[in-house]
């Protein structure tokens, strides 16, 4: 490899080289600070190294901002939707969980660490571990109850056979590999006197931890929003809790238990929402007794039916007061998955929490982030706090310095607002009490953009056996358009891609059998590029044409009215109070209730005009051939340097072409081959002075010629007369 003598050296790897890394000048730091050493090489510092996986404030920050007002016009990554393939450590990971998990007596799961390496050995960690319990010793002793809670907590897990104490006679042996893990406590801040026992797995010892040893393994988990989809799904709804430590291992048992445990529980978390009590009441007997079967413990059951909450036992029912999180005195709402679940109205509500920050950036990004909305149900609310954080971002304003006064009373107007979310009431169920069987379900999707954000919007519309309709708001998204200015007709394309996603999702997680999907926008020219199949486009529009069509049909877009899109409100956003009256969000447009025969629509596919900016234009060029023309003597004679050269090249011409000729007249096999051979000798033989005179005479009538074309053309003519005559 050539050397770059102009490269800066960035990394040494090698100190062999003793002459190079001579020090020549030390400037010391302060104490545990890094210094700097010059050598041969330059300059260079030398100093403990963070750990690669922390990150400091700032950066943080950064990359929680970025998430609150990304957008994805600038690419299109994958949705959770496509199913990622695994990598070799996944594989690794389960082939190891399949062959080492086994069921112990008492039915409880054990498996072997999924290690990296099976001969590391790990330093010992005891000394780590006996400094942080000498820290917790001394909390333990001046803080009575939190010595109480988490003692009860380690009895808890040692009497429900979590862990053991280690025998006294294996203390000692060191045949086995042993690994001390430090703990300690934490409370739930929303769950008062709930502590939680943390094992730190991470922590370092000789730069080592069993967290870096240990294969990671695929998101097996269950998509949160899915989860919380099904569960609006029928008018009984559950919810309960596995006690203690959880993973859900794979039963060969087709029941309606199993599925419950495999597509609704998130985490230790199930919640599930089915037709007639007792379809409910006989799938949390039946997946009680499978997850007794594996050693789990369901318990904290909640159920909007009181006859479904009294079929579970009392001391698994959710009763107490700890277990409710208090909106009003009067209204019991429990926690779903984060969302607030009025049990009594079985509606899905927001709890505000303000909290006093000041009004800088990082105020502002902790404030819009603490509205937990995974639906979206506030989504056009939202996007204008992300808005004010967007101004924020591109005036370049520090995230500690103080907001300007404009963007100050916007962002003190939109706080203002932000407790009246606690008075929207959505229906947990998509469908009311009365409605009967539901005999077709349909997804219709909506979406639009402007120049300030777009959004989308997905609804269903069910229709039961009575021919009634009802439609209720699933999902609801809203972005901000990016920093880089971008036309309308892009954004208007972006938000049909966010639309093709959600689609693919929520076909995904809604159990609803036969789901056709409509999919609407007000955006004529969206429409044009999608049905479109002649025209080559640009590569922005292109590619995410191509990702449409790939989701979706070009039939199943339809052109919608701007006043009749609800997309509007979440490109636009809106305040809290006008998103609460606003029924057009909540419920879709009012023609989603007749029949679809009814719906207006355009039928005609929109044309893309020739003009249109993202059409790659046809290049048409015209060729047309014509004769070559020979160029004069004269200009022939400017490639000769000198006159002599120039005759003796005539003269050479001169001699072939009276060779050509004895050859064309020529009547005998031996006097052509003679004259081929003839032709070869003229070529290389030296010219002599009578070919020379005759070439310049040559020359100079050939020129005449050329120069004198009308007269001597007029001289010949008068001479053909004058023969004619005698």
């Amino acid at each position: 490899m050539p050397l770059d003598e102009d490269a800066e050296v960035g990394l040494l790897i090698g100190l062999n080289c003793a002459r190079a890394i001579k020090p020549l000048e030390v400037i010391p730091g302060k104490q545990d600070d890094p210094y700097a050493k010059k050598t041969a090489l330059g300059w260079g510092i030398i100093g403990a190294v963070r750990s690669s996986n922390e990150e400091d404030p700032e950066t943080k920050s950064d990359i929680a901002c970025n998430r609150v007002v990304t957008c994805e016009v600038q690419g299109t990554p994958k949705g959770r939707a496509e199913e990622k393939p695994l990598s070799v450590e996944d594989r690794t990971f389960l082939r190891t969980v399949r062959e080492g998990i086994h069921q112990l007596a008492d039915s409880h799961f054990e498996m072997p660490l999924p290690l990296r390496n099976e001969t590391l050995k790990l330093p010992n960690s005891k000394g780590l571990a006996l400094n942080r319990l000498m820290k917790l010793r001394r909390r333990l002793s001046s803080d009575d109850q939190f010595r109480k809670d988490y003692c009860s907590f380690m009895e808890d897990i040692i009497s429900n056979g979590y862990a053991e104490r280690v025998p006294i006679d294996e203390k000692s042996t060191t045949r086995k590999q042993e690994r001390y893990i430090p703990h300690h406590g934490v409370y739930h801040k929303k769950k008062v006197g709930k502590i939680r026992f943390v094992f730190d797995c991470s922590a370092l010892c000789d730069g080592q931890s069993l967290n870096q040893q240990l294969l990671q393994g695929p998101d097996m988990t269950n998509s949160l929003t899915g989860v919380l989809c099904r569960f609006r799904q029928d008018r009984i709804a559950f919810m309960c809790d596995i006690q203690g430590m959880f993973h859900q291992y794979e039963e060969t048992c087709g029941s309606a238990a199993a599925d419950f445990i495999r597509r609704n529980f998130y985490v230790n978390d199930g919640l599930k929402a089915v037709p007639p009590v007792e379809q409910a009441k006989e799938l949390i007997k039946n997946t009680k007794s499978l997850c007794q079967k594996g050693g789990f413990r369901l318990h904290k059951f909640t159920s909007n039916s009181r006859e479904v909450a009294n079929s579970v036992p009392e001391e698994d029912r959710a009763t107490d007061s700890k277990d409710y999180r208090l909106i009003s005195n009067y209204t019991a709402v429990e926690r779903a998955l984060g969302v607030h679940w009025c049990i009594e109205s079985d509606t899905l509500q927001f709890r505000i929490i303000m909290q006093d920050k000041p009004p800088t950036r990082r105020g502002i990004l902790s404030t819009v982030s603490s509205v937990f909305d995974p639906l979206g149900l506030v989504a056009p609310f939202i996007l204008g706090g992300k808005q004010i954080l967007q101004e924020l971002c591109r005036d370049g304003i520090g995230w500690d310095d103080e907001v300007p006064d404009k963007l100050k009373s916007e962002w003190e107007k939109w706080r203002a607002e932000l407790p009246a979310l606690e008075k929207l009431r959505v229906p947990r169920c998509h469908k009311p009490q009365d409605f009967d069987e539901v005999k077709n379900a349909e997804l219709h999707h909506f979406s639009d953009a402007c120049q300030n954000g777009y959004g989308q919007c997905s609804y269903i519309r069910l229709v039961c056996e009575e021919n009634r309709v009802h439609c209720s708001l699933v999902m609801g998204k809203s972005r901000v358009t990016p920093l880089k200015p971008v036309t309308i007709p892009r954004l208007e394309l972006t938000a049909a891609v966010v639309s093709s996603k959600i689609s693919c999702m929520l076909r995904k997680e809604l159990d609803y059998t036969q789901m056709k999907e409509v999919f609407w926008t007000d955006s004529k020219t969206v429409l044009g590029y999608i049905n479109n199949y002649a025209r080559r486009f640009h590569v922005f529009i292109g590619n995410r044409v191509q990702e449409i069509r790939e989701r979706t049909s070009p039939n199943q877009w339809h052109y919608v009215g701007t006043k009749s899109n609800p997309a509007d409100i979440a490109s636009r956003g809106t305040s809290a109070q006008e998103l609460i009256d606003n029924t057009l969000w909540g419920n879709g447009p009012n023609f989603l209730m007749n029949y679809p025969e009814d719906w207006s629509s355009v039928d005609d596919v929109p044309s893309i005009p020739p003009e249109d900016p993202e059409v790659k234009k046809v290049s048409v060029r015209a060729t047309q051939t014509q004769e070559p023309k020979l160029s004069s003597l004269q200009e022939r004679l400017t490639y000769f340097s000198s006159w002599h050269r120039a005759k003796k090249a005539i003269a050479v011409c001169l001699r072939l072409q009276q060779r050509f000729r004895k050859l064309a007249i020529s009547d005998s096999r031996s006097e052509r081959k003679n004259a081929r051979r003839q032709e070869g000798i003229a070529t290389y033989k030296p010219v002599d002075a009578q070919e020379l005179k005759y070439a310049e005479q040559q020359i100079i009538k050939i020129v005449q010629n050329e120069a004198f074309r009308d007269e001597v053309q007029l001289l010949k003519d008068v001479k053909t007369k004058q023969q004619a005559v005698d």
